[in-house]
């Protein structure tokens, strides 16, 4: 804990905002070894005063690292009238206002550790547990919520209870292991030192078919005697060994956005790579919770100066008690009730985003904070495997790691054509295909990009990736009902003005076409606002076994290894007619599209017959839609072949947006930059040939048709009525 301590005190005063005027500064540092005698030899030889030659008083306490040490002090410092704080400890007595009115934690209690062990347990449908509990309030509470818990459920508990001066544990282990080996699932509830010794006699005794579950915050290395104080008859690559594949469970505050700015103006991974050094460089051993020892310093530094700023005013709510506020921090006497009182009440209000996250207490003086993770040891890396919540009720809820490469260039190319776009809109070749409504094709091209970059992104808690579900909704199918309901109102005025001849007709300007393009996109939100409220068609993340890892024995110890993943789902039957309805509008503006391409197919300037271009657009949605249905329903548990695919699909039909509707253009413009020849066609000097340049490319004969032929006149009256409506 010193060196994230430390670093938070002189980031502390190194901010010109807090304390200005003051310098805050720890006493002698004293180490207390886990143990309550120590803990209050400690506390007791730092007073009356932390600094003798000034007769400077401790206004408060930064203590302890452990449960045990930190309950015995907890319980007499309030008498001193001075708040205590800490970075650990579990402890749910430490929860009990009436014994420790002034402590405060930066952590959680122990309730989130015991339903963590349960849901693991739940969520391999074991039956049979052993509890390996040491005599401490931590543990005993811990185990006690377990056996509440499991009341009604069929889960068998049994638990063992030893004292913390208990040192051989071969009597235990033969008692359970040798006479009851149904229990193969051991949940090691004690501190580390005694966790060594257990799995150093089942080494000794070789049990290798168990499954071990221990407390997370031992720390790095642990189980190396250079970390953890003790002898045992095992050497560090052994207990390493044993521990392969052990499941830990522990309640940490980590901030989920590390590279957020925190209140020291720095982010989480900046503190935690100055907390290494300057670790590494004291030869301190490591710490499991540096961010939350570091944001405590934070918290009664950022109570010290709301503090400071209410010294000599009334209304603190503190007055009916003994003392004054006419006095600065460094004159804090220990029978100055009224100026504890109110440094007690601003930490209780603490509210900030530190290192470990957010930081605030409730009413118990304890971190708000529910969730616990469940980690693995996988070749003495620990490996998250996911997490529960209890607040929530939500059990084990694994992730799985999913790393889809997408192609980042797409994005660079739609904001190249969005520059082309505006850059030239005043040119004839762009002005005439309506600049301004292009900006809707590259928004929805860039939603399509974004919905790819979107499956890389690897959630780490249940709701995120239930975010994630319905973004990924929302992206593809926006984006490409954007992108094409664009095109759809641009051609459907230019057949307007075709099949409308008459000379007092009304030009459709592009506000027009912006309504037509918001309901083709609006109708679209809707049903996906249905299937995101509606919670029987909502996506919800499925656990489903990987089936390009599998399922198989591992040669040491028998243990079988499967691989699960989580994928978007709802099982439901409304979901599927909800999806049939999605598919079916989306197919309503297919057929839209094919009919008004092949109304149009007969005009002669090329830079505005988009009848070609939507007619492949159509063949290549068609194809990319039937690969997204097959891939969604026929390789369900191929993850990463499936989201290959589907990223595919859609970045295929980005690109095919942004190639088959700018490219030409930017061909044009460099061929012909003043549009000048945009009216001229090339005629073949065979009959055939002039007929179809005259009639269409997709006609072959003179035959009569419905739709007017156009001359050069009439395509630059054409040309001017859809500039005139380019005007919004």
């Amino acid at each position: 804990m010193v060196p994230a301590e430390d670093l938070a005190m002189e980031h502390v005063n190194n901010h010109r905002s807090i304390l200005p005027g003051y310098t805050l500064a720890f006493s002698d540092l004293k180490k207390i070894d886990c143990d309550r005698t120590t803990a209050f030899n400690a506390f007791f030889s730092s007073f009356p005063f932390v600094n003798e030659a000034n007769k400077i008083n401790a206004i408060a306490l930064v203590c302890c690292g452990c449960s045990v040490a930190t309950e015995a002090v907890a319980e007499i410092s309030h008498r001193w009238n001075i708040s205590h704080i800490t970075g650990s400890v579990y402890s749910d007595i430490l929860s009990d206002r009436t014994r420790f009115p002034s402590f405060f934690r930066v952590f959680p209690n122990s309730e989130g550790l015991a339903f963590g062990i349960l849901s693991v347990i739940k969520h391999f449908n074991w039956t049979r547990v052993l509890f390996l509990t040491q005599q401490e309030s931590l543990f005993i509470k811990i185990s006690n919520d377990f056996k509440h818990r499991v009341n009604g459920l069929n889960i068998k508990a049994t638990e063992y209870q030893f004292s913390s001066e208990q040192n051989k544990f071969t009597d235990i282990l033969s008692n359970y292991f040798d006479t009851q080996p149904d229990y193969r699932v051991i949940v090691v509830n004690t501190y580390a030192g005694i966790a060594r010794k257990i799995l150093c006699e089942a080494r000794n005794k070789t049990y290798p078919k168990y499954v071990w579950i221990l407390h997370g915050w031992y720390g790095a290395e642990w189980w190396t005697s250079r970390v953890t104080m003790g002898t045992v008859n095992c050497t560090d690559e052994e207990l390493l060994s044993l521990l392969e594949r052990a499941l830990l469970v522990v309640s940490i505050p980590k901030s989920i956005n590390p590279e957020k700015v925190t209140i020291s103006g720095l982010t989480a991974t900046q503190v935690e790579q100055q907390y290494e050094a300057r670790r590494i460089s004291g030869s301190y051993i490591p710490f499991f919770a540096p961010e939350a020892a570091y944001d405590a310093i934070w918290a009664i530094a950022l109570a010290l100066n709301k503090t400071a700023a209410q010294l000599n005013t009334n209304g603190t709510g503190c007055e009916y008690l003994n003392g004054t506020l006419n006095v600065t921090l460094d004159k804090f006497t220990y029978d100055n009730a009224r100026l504890a009182c109110v440094l007690k009440n601003n930490l209780a209000r603490t509210n900030f985003f530190g290192a470990s996250g957010n930081v605030t207490f409730d009413s118990k003086g304890t971190l708000v904070m529910s969730l616990a993770q469940i980690l693995q040891y996988q070749q003495a890396v620990e490996v998250f495997l996911g997490y529960s919540d209890y607040a929530r009720d939500l059990g084990f809820i694994p992730i799985g790691n999913q790393t889809i490469q997408t192609i980042y260039p797409g994005v660079l190319f739609t904001i190249g054509f969005c520059v082309f776009n505006f850059h030239f809109r005043d040119r004839r070749i762009v002005k005439i295909t309506s600049p301004t409504l292009n900006y809707f094709i590259l928004g929805g091209v860039l939603m399509m990009y974004i919905f790819v970059i979107i499956n890389m992104i690897q959630a780490t808690t249940f709701h995120a990736v239930r975010t994630i579900c319905i973004l990924k909704q929302w992206f593809s199918i926006c984006g490409y009902v954007l992108a094409f309901g664009t095109i759809l109102a641009k051609m459907w005025r230019i057949n307007y003005i075709i099949h409308q001849p008459t000379p007092s007709k009304l030009i459709p300007k592009d506000w027009h076409l912006v309504i037509i393009i918001m309901a083709i996109t609006g109708i679209a939100a809707l049903i996906l606002l249905l299937g995101s409220v509606v919670s029987k068609l909502t996506p919800s993340p499925r656990l489903t076994l990987d089936k390009e890892m599998g399922t198989y024995q591992a040669k040491e110890n028998g243990i079988q290894i499967s691989h699960y993943i989580y994928t978007c789902h709802s099982d439901s039957s409304p979901s599927y007619y909800w999806f049939i309805l999605l598919e079916t509008y989306l197919g309503i503006l297919q057929i839209v599209g094919i009919v008004m391409a092949f109304q149009s197919r007969k005009i002669k300037i090329a830079i505005l017959n988009d009848s070609v271009y939507v007619g492949a657009l159509i063949y290549i949605s068609s194809i990319a839609t039937a690969a997204i249905v097959v891939t969604n329903y026929g390789l369900d548990g191929y993850l990463n072949v499936k989201e290959s695919l589907i990223s595919g699909a859609y970045c295929v039909l980005a690109t095919a947006f942004l190639g088959i509707v700018f490219i030409p253009k930017a061909t044009s413009l460099y061929r012909d930059p003043m549009g000048e020849n945009i009216f001229k066609t090339t005629v073949d000097k065979t009959p055939e040939a002039n007929a179809n340049a005259a009639i269409g490319a997709n006609t072959t004969s003179t035959k009569k048709t419905d739709l007017p032929m156009h001359d050069e006149p009439k395509d630059k009256e054409i040309s001017t009525e859809i500039s005139e409506g380019n005007k919004l």
